[in-house]
């Protein structure tokens, strides 16, 4: 499904080059969960961006089912994050003046479904979430938790196959934690592909494959049977 090859990415600070990603290649298949895990300032969360289309790689090429996404146009991978990615973020980056209806309702509006289809399905989805009676308060109205759920929920707005989380645990306590990687481990029972950046190793040891990234490469971590190849230049 998601295929990196030799992918490199080189940050400029302060009139030097820093080399964030240097020369990794792998596979994540349709229907895994992959844990990527590494110190601080190893290239997780720039990986994770690339992956999903909102960093550009210095080089290197990133295919989403046989699609080089940066050969596309901006307008172009627009669609295809539109259609095909969620993101859940540790910041939750929900729209601070919007209510929680209307951050779940935000990435549908480019979809193909009616006004009340749309209104439905995010009401849908809040009440999964146990948001029922929260669905008109603003994110600050909210708990840390209940901001975790909504952006959730906006998440799985569009039905997206694969799924990108960064940190997603970083700002919630043990149980709250707990619940948002059984909620991420049901989606991917049902078949959605999932790549989570932690640097929780127990919520790593949940995903069926982790790799872990040091700077200028990777070292895996084979779990449960499972195989990955990566390429270090």
């Amino acid at each position: 499904m998601l295929k990196l090859s030799n992918l490199s990415k080189i940050y400029s600070r302060h009139g030097k080059s820093v080399s964030a990603i240097d020369g990794i290649s792998l596979q994540i298949d349709k229907g895994d969960f992959v844990a990527i895990i590494g110190p601080s300032g190893s290239g997780k969360s720039s990986l994770l961006l690339m992956m999903g289309g909102m960093l550009s790689p210095s080089s290197g090429e990133i295919c989403l089912e046989d699609q080089s996404i940066f050969d596309l146009s901006s307008r172009q991978r627009a669609a295809l994050r539109q259609e095909k990615i969620g993101f859940l973020f540790q910041t939750f980056n929900l729209v601070p003046y919007l209510s929680a209806l209307q951050n779940v309702l935000l990435p549908m509006l480019f979809g193909g479904l009616d006004k009340g289809s749309r209104r439905n399905r995010a009401l849908t989805l809040l009440d999964e979430m146990g948001l029922a009676d929260r669905v008109d308060h603003k994110p600050s109205e909210l708990s840390i938790g209940q901001q975790q759920r909504v952006a959730f929920a906006r998440m799985l707005a569009n039905d997206p196959p694969l799924i990108l989380a960064d940190e997603p645990t970083g700002s919630l306590d043990p149980e709250m934690s707990h619940q948002m990687i059984a909620f991420l481990k049901e989606l991917n029972e049902k078949g959605k592909t999932i790549v989570l950046v932690t640097h929780d190793l127990n919520v790593a040891r949940q995903a069926n494959r982790v790799i872990e990234i040091s700077k200028g490469g990777a070292i895996v971590t084979i779990q449960e049977g499972a195989t990955l190849e990566i390429a270090l230049s």
